[in-house]
C-alpha cells in the first residue's frame, strides 16, 4: 500500500510539474499577412518584436508571423488552412484586402465579432478615419479594423519636371500635357515614358468612373452602370490613346517592378499606392514630388489596402490573446509609427496629432498628400460579384493595353458579355 501511495504521489508531482511548465509557456498566436521585404516587412517585424517584449511578455503571449504573398495569395492560403480544420495550422490573425477579402470570410461567418473587444478596450470607433470603415461591418457585427490602408497618389520626377519647367498636373488634361513634355525619346527609342498607370482597373479605372460622375458598381452592388452610360468606354479609349501615342508606358510584364522603373527614371510619373511612399522616396535617384490623382470632372480617390481580422476557427484562449496584439496595433503610437515607416494612411484621427506625424509631415510633406486626399475618398460598395467582374476587367484591359489586340469598343463588348453572364450566375 505504501509503495502504491508513493507511486501515486510521484505521478501527481510529475503531472503538477508538467502543468506548471505548460503554464509558464506563452500562448503563441500567428499572423498571416501581405507585407514582404523593404519598409513593410521591417515594420511588421518591429511591431511584433515590440509587442513580444512588452505586453506579450507581461501577459504570456508571443506573436509569430508569416508572409503569404499578395492579397490574392494570402486569401487563398487562409481558405486552404480553414479547409484543413486543423487548429495548429489556422492562423488567429489575418490581413485581408478590404473589399476583395473581408467580404468572402464575413459572408461565410469566419470572422470574429470584435465589438465586445473594442468596447472592453475603450477603443473609439469614431476616432478612425470614417472613409476607411466601409468594410469593417457586416450584418451588425464589427468584423475588421483598418490596418495597412492606402489611397493611390501621383508620384513624379520633380527633378526632371523642374528642369523642363513643368508644374505637377491637377486634371487629366494637365496630365496629358505633362506626360508629353516628360516623355523622352533618343534615336527613335523611348528612354523615359511620361507616365505609368498599372493594369489595376478595380482601383484606377473605378476611380475615374467616380470622377466622371458614374461608378463601377451601383450602391446596391447589382450592376455595372459605367458599362451603360459610356463612361467606361471613354476611359478605356483614352488609356489606349495614351499608350499608342507613347506618352504612357504599357503595363509592365510579370516580374518587373513598376516602382523600380520609376525610381531609375524609366517612368517620369506614376500612379501608385501611398503604401509604397517610404520605399520610393528612399530608392529614387531624384527628388520625388507627390500630388493628388489627376481627375476628369471632379476630384476623387479610392481607398484600398488591408484590414486586420481574427478567425473564429480557433480556441477562445487563442482569440483573446490575438486581440491583445490587434489592440496594440491600433494604439496611436503604433498607428503613427506605421504611417511614418511606410507611407500607409494614419487610420486614426488622434494619431495624426502625435509629434511623430506632425514632424514627418513638416519634414516630408509628400506623406501628407494621401491623408489630405481622403477628403475626396471613395469606397466601393459591398458587391457579391466584385472579384469576378474585376478579374474579367484585368484580362480584357490586358488585351486592350498590353497586347493591344482589341479596340476599346471590343473591350466594352467583352465586358458587357461577361457582366450579363455574371448577372445570371448571381441571379441578378
Amino acid at each position: 500500500m505504501k509503495k502504491l501511495l508513493s507511486l501515486v504521489l510521484v505521478a501527481v508531482m510529475v503531472l503538477s510539474v508538467a502543468l506548471i511548465a505548460h503554464a509558464d509557456e506563452p500562448i503563441v498566436v500567428t499572423m498571416w499577412h501581405t507585407r514582404g521585404s523593404g519598409a513593410n516587412g521591417d515594420r511588421i517585424q518591429k511591431s511584433i518584436d515590440d509587442f513580444n517584449a512588452t505586453i506579450g511578455a507581461e501577459k504570456g503571449i508571443r506573436v509569430e508571423h508569416l508572409y503569404q504573398g499578395n492579397y490574392v495569395k494570402t486569401k487563398s492560403a487562409i481558405m486552404n488552412a480553414i479547409a484543413t480544420n486543423d487548429q495548429d495550422i489556422i492562423p488567429e490573425i489575418v490581413v485581408l484586402e478590404r473589399a476583395a477579402g473581408v467580404p468572402d470570410f464575413a459572408i461565410e461567418g469566419k470572422l470574429v465579432d470584435l465589438t465586445p473587444y473594442v468596447e472592453a478596450s475603450g477603443i473609439d470607433m469614431n476616432n478612425f478615419q470614417q472613409a476607411l470603415l466601409g468594410f469593417s461591418y457586416y450584418e451588425g457585427e464589427l468584423i475588421a479594423l483598418p490596418y495597412i490602408r492606402s489611397t493611390p497618389v501621383f508620384y513624379y520626377n520633380k527633378t526632371a519636371a523642374d528642369e523642363l519647367g513643368l508644374k505637377a498636373p491637377e486634371t487629366i488634361a494637365d496630365m496629358i500635357e505633362f506626360a508629353r513634355a516628360m516623355t523622352k525619346v533618343e534615336n527613335g527609342e523611348t528612354v523615359r515614358y511620361g507616365v505609368y498607370m498599372p493594369n489595376d482597373p478595380a482601383w484606377f479605372i473605378a476611380n475615374m468612373m467616380w470622377q466622371m460622375g458614374s461608378a463601377l458598381f451601383n450602391d446596391e452592388g447589382t450592376r455595372v452602370p459605367c458599362l451603360e452610360d459610356g463612361c467606361l468606354l471613354r476611359a478605356l479609349t483614352a488609356w489606349r490613346e495614351w499608350v499608342d501615342e507613347g506618352i504612357m508606358a504599357p503595363p509592365v510584364p510579370s516580374g518587373v517592378s513598376a516602382t523600380d522603373q520609376f525610381c531609375t527614371g524609366v517612368f517620369g510619373s506614376l500612379f501608385n499606392s501611398c503604401g509604397s511612399m517610404a520605399n520610393i522616396l528612399k530608392n529614387a535617384n531624384f527628388e520625388v514630388g507627390v500630388v493628388y490623382l489627376p481627375y476628369w470632372e471632379q476630384p476623387s480617390a479610392p481607398t484600398g489596402g488591408g484590414n486586420i481580422a481574427l478567425l473564429k476557427d480557433n480556441p477562445q484562449e487563442q482569440i483573446d490573446a490575438a486581440w491583445e496584439f490587434v489592440a496594440f496595433l491600433m494604439s496611436d503610437e503604433q498607428v503613427a509609427q506605421e504611417a511614418a515607416a511606410t507611407g500607409y494612411l494614419p487610420s486614426t484621427k488622434t494619431s495624426t496629432e502625435t509629434e511623430l506625424i506632425q514632424n514627418l509631415w513638416a519634414e516630408h510633406p509628400q506623406y501628407r498628400v494621401a491623408f489630405d486626399q481622403l477628403a475626396n475618398g471613395h469606397e466601393l460598395p459591398w458587391c457579391a460579384f466584385k472579384a469576378d467582374f474585376e478579374d474579367q476587367m484585368t484580362i480584357v484591359c490586358g488585351e486592350l493595353i498590353q497586347s493591344r489586340t482589341i479596340t476599346a469598343e471590343e473591350a466594352i463588348q467583352k465586358l458587357n458579355e461577361a457582366a450579363e453572364m455574371i448577372y445570371l450566375e448571381y441571379g441578378l
